[in-house]
């Protein structure tokens, strides 16, 4: 198989090929582990969660201590600054809806997202 690299953010088409690569990836591994949405729809779930950590620095979250009186403008006003994935979920339909300070260590925040399907 031949690969190649891309900056995702540069086209939608590139955006739905790393997600099939995911989607087929984990289906091979385990295909009832992995429903894609229709089947979660069909099985009434209506949204999917999923929290990305931020171990190195690469959101501006890290750059702060999160606390319950920044924390949803730190969110508001979030700064990708270096590549971290929450932007590639974002343009997979996810919305950030909160946080877990220090999760991973000091300044080193969990970023939980949402999607409704």
């Amino acid at each position: 198989m031949a690969h190649s690299f891309c900056n995702i953010k540069e086209s939608a088409e590139f955006v739905k090929a790393a997600a099939n690569i995911l989607f087929s990836t984990f289906s091979a591994i385990n295909k009832d582990a992995w429903p894609t949405e229709e089947e979660a729809k069909k099985a009434g779930i209506i949204g999917i969660v999923l929290g990305t950590d931020d171990e190195t620095n690469s959101t501006s979250l890290s750059a702060c201590s999160l606390t319950g009186e920044n924390i949803f403008s730190e969110i508001s006003n979030i700064r990708n600054r270096k590549n971290h994935p929450y932007e590639f979920y974002k343009k997979c339909g996810y919305s950030i809806i909160g946080a877990i300070p220090n999760a991973n260590g000091i300044n080193k925040p969990d970023i939980w997202m949402w999607k409704n399907i």
